[in-house]
């Protein structure tokens, strides 16, 4: 590699790792590979915000700061990072199979993924570079939340919120029929729930059936749906067709858009609420209580979603299941609907947050108590089979 320029390096260093160099400008790579630092980030969509919002920015300015740093992440998430020099994110190749892709994301544990193609990417990139990192390297910072040795470093906490574009972004045709529904709900029909076990989220195949059902309830009440697929997904489309609004493998730049153009986000034990977040956009949250408490999902709401509407309906995931169909009707799509009716009366778009981008110290005072009298459990109960 002796004697090639430091931009070629880059391309073939991607190239053989599986990557592709989605945005950098060419006049900002440094001329020695020594100034380069890579972090290989492909965590789930609830910590990929986590590590946006609230640490890797942070990371990048105070440890790394005189370092050119590129960020290898999922496809499409470079809305969440514009703080880095350079993004990569997996190539073509593999977007090809969404099995593959499906059992990558699947592999993820917290800020860190096992799944063999992103070890094997990190090994060829540390063949190119001096320093290549992973989310490992924060886990000293966050575990369920801040732990004692990130406060003691950074004394305070700055939170990294992105620029939401408007839905001009989006095009005509879906302004055209957003403008046409009083209601609108933004829906993530995902494949695979996460369900918590032995101490943290797991995913756990759902049926499509369980979405047609929640979607044709939404459709009853005189919703538009907007569908977001991605490799993630049920694809709804055949069974909904026009009656639904689609978005298909969009990147996050025109999601968030999307989402706040929406105005409420329904989160399925997904964590898009986390997105919803940083669109600055009214959600309601289907959650395990354990979880939100034991991962301190209420840090997360306080400190970057602050003046968010929002409302969560703490529930067991399992009553998503095929097996627990009879209370669908009965039980769960009335819950959620009551939840995201109660939350849309009192909307206000002219007291959400500002969609500009933002980069602030934020106290963690303004986290609230938990209070474990409180907060009781309420469950949907599900009968024994």
């Amino acid at each position: 590699m002796e004697g090639l320029p430091v931009s070629q390096i880059l391309k073939r260093a991607a190239e053989k790792a599986g990557f592709s160099r989605t945005r950098y400008e060419e006049n900002k790579v440094p001329t020695t590979i020594s100034n380069i630092v890579l972090f290989v980030l492909f965590s789930d969509v609830r910590n990929s915000f986590n590590v946006s919002s609230l640490l890797l920015k942070r990371f990048r300015e105070e440890n790394k700061g005189s370092k050119y740093f590129i960020l290898c992440s999922w496809p499409g998430n470079e809305a969440l990072f514009p703080y880095v020099d350079e993004y990569w994110e997996l190539n073509t190749e593999i977007l090809k199979d969404t099995n593959h892709l499906r059992s990558i994301y699947n592999a993820a544990d917290c800020f860190r993924n096992r799944h063999d193609v992103i070890i094997g990417s990190q090994r060829v990139l540390n063949t190119f570079f001096e320093e290549v990192l992973d989310g490992s390297v924060l886990e000293s910072y966050w575990h369920n939340g801040f732990t004692s040795e990130f406060k003691g470093r950074y004394k305070n906490i700055k939170r990294f919120l992105p620029s939401i574009s408007s839905s001009n972004v989006m095009g005509p045709g879906f302004n055209s029929k957003i403008s046409m529904h009083d209601k609108k709900i933004f829906l993530y029909p995902a494949m695979y729930l996460q369900y918590w076990k032995n101490g943290k989220y797991q995913p756990q195949l759902i049926s499509k059936k369980f979405w047609e059902a929640l979607i044709g309830r939404f459709l009853d009440e005189g919703f538009l749906p907007v569908i977001y697929h991605n490799f993630y997904t049920h694809d709804v489309s055949p069974e909904f067709l026009d009656k639904c609004l689609y978005l298909n493998n969009l990147g996050l730049f025109e999601v968030l858009s999307a989402m706040r153009s929406t105005g409420c986000v329904l989160d399925v034990f997904t964590g898009i609420s986390r997105l919803a977040i940083a669109a600055r956009c009214p959600f309601v949250s289907l959650q395990e209580r354990v979880a939100f408490n034991l991962i301190k999902d209420y840090e997360i709401d306080d400190l970057c979603g602050s003046g968010v509407p929002k409302e969560y309906l703490y529930i067991f995931p399992s009553i998503c299941e095929e097996i627990n169909k009879s209370l669908w009707n009965s039980n769960l799509l009335n819950a959620i609907i009551s939840r995201v009716d109660a939350l849309m009366a009192d909307l206000n778009r002219d007291n959400w947050p500002s969609t500009l981008e933002s980069y602030e110290i934020v106290p963690y005072e303004t986290v609230r108590r938990l209070n474990r009298k409180k907060l009781g459990t309420k469950f949907i109960k599900i009968p024994k089979c």
